[in-house]
């Protein structure tokens, strides 16, 4: 009595057909994901809302970061002018 192709039968042909039905599941789960990525790079509107996303997300401590560099851009700046005022009055008075 003979068995169906990709039948679970001992032997050499059960086994090749097992073997093959797993790679041709594999190479269909890869081909599903390299279509899925090509189609996330083509989809420009979902890549600018995950850019969009990711700096919304990241707003806060960038402004919180530029806000501490001015306060301290101006309390060296207020510094280097008291010193410059120092300067110029001592040079003034001489």
């Amino acid at each position: 009595m003979t068995s169906p192709i990709g039948s679970s039968s001992p032997g050499p042909q059960g086994s090749a057909a097992r073997d093959a039905q797993i790679d041709a599941g594999r190479t269909r789960a890869e081909l599903g994901r390299t279509v899925g990525a090509l189609s996330d790079k083509m989809d420009v509107k979902a890549q600018a809302r995950r850019r969009v996303g990711a700096l919304t997300d990241r707003a806060p401590g960038i402004l919180r970061r530029a806000a501490s560099v001015l306060r301290d851009r101006r309390v060296a700046l207020a510094v280097a002018a008291a010193v410059a005022l120092l300067a110029w009055r001592r040079r003034r008075h001489r």
